[in-house]
């Protein structure tokens, strides 16, 4: 994959988790302070944005980054993004 911007990575980030809200949601401004929780997504549909991630990145998350701060926000996920990136 070639090297991402720091934009192009927050762009596909928020492309992902668009396809994860509802249609009630669709005009919600995304930020990357933007919180999992403000933008409506449950723990089950946190698990699918991950998986949707690796694969939109072709990343493996590793377990040992699942943890409760990824999921604080669209930023935290962009950050762990970037780095699993950075160490290929």
């Amino acid at each position: 994959m070639p090297i991402l911007s720091s934009e192009q990575v927050s762009e596909k980030v928020v492309k992902v988790l668009r396809n994860h809200l509802d249609s009630s949601s669709e005009c919600t401004e995304i930020s990357t302070e933007s919180t999992l929780d403000e933008l409506g997504l449950d723990s089950f549909k946190a698990i699918h944005v991950l998986l949707d991630l690796e694969e939109e990145f072709q990343i493996q998350i590793p377990d040992s980054m699942l943890s409760p701060e990824i999921f604080a926000s669209v930023g935290a996920l962009k950050h762990a993004v970037e780095s699993i990136l950075e160490s290929q």
